[in-house]
């Protein structure tokens, strides 16, 4: 079986799947040349082009991707259950401490922290606005398929976005099933503040405002 085949399989069928693979005779020499060889190419490459292109944020887009597979392939589910529970719980705990052991007063009432949680406001005011107006466009473009709602979740505030355009599509209409759709947007949006996090960082480093 080819090794695309192969890989089509693992995720649509991951079931059967893995099943033919522990029943598989193939010889260790062939699974090196047929598998190993050409996976560990197409890492080497991605890694390549995920610096080139994508910067320091290509690792943070590899654990949401990892998350992905986890929970897609349906073979490791106590460790897609850790991850979704007690883990996200206990870094999230963590990360709380540790940043609130730094918010002394001295350095966190001034001007300058208004001044970032205005601009954090009106970015996703905008964000939202502007996410409407393209789903306007998408929609007008499609005849109408899309709901422009959608455009709303396409944000980094994953998933609290996705659900309230599922509340506000449902209350003018009950048999609008917004949320599935929606989260695809939510997904892409917090890709997409990642990747542009990434290129400011490398700008204000370019730049000399903040150090490597």
């Amino acid at each position: 079986m080819k090794l695309v085949d192969r890989a089509k399989n693992i995720l649509l069928t991951p079931k059967t799947e893995w099943d033919a693979i522990a029943a598989d005779t193939t010889p260790t020499k062939d699974l090196i040349l047929t598998y190993v060889l050409p996976l560990a190419a197409v890492a080497a490459v991605a890694a390549f082009i995920g610096q080139v292109f994508v910067g320091v944020s290509a690792p943070l887009i590899g654990t949401v991707m990892l998350g992905n597979l986890m929970r897609e392939s349906g073979c490791v589910e106590r460790l897609k259950s850790a991850a979704e529970n007690e883990i996200t719980n206990i870094v999230t705990l963590l990360l709380g401490l540790c940043i609130g052991a730094t918010m002394a007063a001295d350095n966190f009432l001034r001007p300058q922290t208004l001044l970032v949680l205005a601009l954090g406001f009106i970015a996703i005011s905008l964000d939202t606005a502007v996410g409407v107006l393209f789903g306007k466009a998408m929609s007008f473009l499609t005849g109408g398929k899309i709901n422009p709602l959608i455009g709303a979740a396409g944000i980094s505030a994953f998933p609290m976005s996705a659900r309230v355009v599922q509340v506000e599509g449902q209350k003018y209409n009950r048999k609008s099933y917004l949320l599935m759709h929606a989260m695809s947007a939510n997904a892409g949006g917090q890709i997409g503040s990642v990747i542009a996090a990434a290129v400011m960082l490398s700008v204000l480093q370019g730049m000399g405002i903040v150090g490597g």
